[in-house]
């Protein structure tokens, strides 16, 4: 909306819409790329991709140092073990 006040109705040239576009573009292929190699990598280092629900529930909980120490043993029964 701004951008169109500062340029008072004047329509942007094509060329300069498709270098937009392709700048938009290549920042979300970039994320992509990005977390997809981040996720790649947890997962051949043993962690979880998915937060489970004991996570999500103990986060609620306000046990956050617990979550630390399970995220970094990465496993259930090491998050069951800190956990009791």
């Amino acid at each position: 909306m701004l951008i169109e006040v500062a340029r008072r109705g004047k329509r942007i040239s094509p060329e300069r819409e498709s270098m937009v576009h392709l700048a938009g573009f290549a920042v979300l292929v970039g994320l992509l790329i990005v977390i997809s190699f981040l996720d790649i990598s947890r997962l051949f280092s043993g962690g979880a991709l998915l937060l489970s629900a004991s996570t999500c529930c103990a986060r609620s909980r306000g046990e956050s140092e617990l979550i630390t120490r399970a995220s970094e043993t990465h496993g259930r029964q090491d998050w069951n073990r800190l956990k009791q």
